[in-house]
């Protein structure tokens, strides 16, 4: 499972960001310890973190581990999961950008000619969110988050997640290609859009991005950087979620319009 996580993140990553230099960090274990670590050190190397991996929630994680979230000029992010309703550690961290997935299908054809047939975008079904029991709210996201929720809101934004709608990964070690998603998918994918944007800064002489989460917010829902989604619904009974006008517990606060989105990142100070 893991060798197909570090196939899908690196090969996608390289599929939206083709001139980014990946930097595969691999822990020792799958104990938060070894994690961690691989995650400090990761951040010493890179200016976009991405982790495709999740725990649950505990009253202590913040104090416990985002410490090694901290890294000036770097942006992490990390997959809301795959389990509908549930949410988990590090995407409720206050440190990482949380990343919850859309699907994608053809809708009805246009009745003109030529006959075209869009691409319609829904939550998924899998895509994780919800309200972290343990990390406080945010300022800038809490005017935009359903009252219900006192505390951090997950995800943050979305990408394409659905296995249906997922993408080719080789793995040649496992026989060949795969069809696979998740928010382990869209994960990689949102990175990759920070980095392009950090290469383009790079190259004019800016420094990485830094508050790199608080900066989607910066506009609440404005439609020329983020669509909001609002058809789909995830999770199962009791804890399930709709996607609706504005922010939800499904997409966030929605997908990124990349090609706006990135000179927007590009021009920040």
């Amino acid at each position: 499972g893991w060798e197909v996580e570090i196939n899908l993140d690196t090969q996608w990553v390289h599929a939206i960001a083709p001139l980014a230099k990946i930097i595969l960090v691999e822990a020792a274990s799958n104990y938060d310890s070894d994690l961690f670590t691989a995650e400090a050190t990761a951040a010493l190397m890179a200016s976009v973190v991405s982790n495709s991996w999740s725990g649950g929630e505990y009253p202590t994680q913040s104090a416990d581990w985002d410490h090694y979230m901290n890294q000036p000029y770097v942006t992490y992010l990390a997959s809301s999961g795959d389990s509908g309703g549930f949410i988990g550690y590090p995407s409720t961290s206050s440190k990482v950008i949380a990343v919850g997935g859309t699907t994608l299908a053809i809708g009805p054809a246009a009745s003109h000619y030529p006959v075209i047939f869009p691409v319609v975008e829904t939550g998924w079904s899998g895509s994780g969110g919800g309200c972290s029991a343990y990390t406080p709210s945010l300022s800038y996201q809490k005017p935009l988050v359903p009252t219900i929720c006192k505390k951090r809101a997950v995800p943050d934004i979305s990408m394409d997640a659905d296995p249906n709608s997922g993408v080719l990964v080789l793995v040649s070690l496992q026989g060949g290609y795969y069809r696979v998603g998740g928010t382990s998918l869209a994960c990689p994918m949102m990175a990759a859009v920070v980095g392009i944007a950090n290469g383009v800064r790079q190259t004019g002489g800016k420094l990485a991005l830094s508050n790199t989460l608080q900066h989607l917010y910066d506009h609440g829902l404005s439609p020329t950087y983020v669509r909001d989604i609002t058809v789909g619904k995830a999770g199962l009974w009791p804890f399930v979620w709709n996607s609706t006008v504005g922010f939800d517990f499904v997409t966030g606060l929605g997908v990124p319009v990349a090609n706006n989105l990135v000179p927007y990142l590009v021009s920040l100070p």
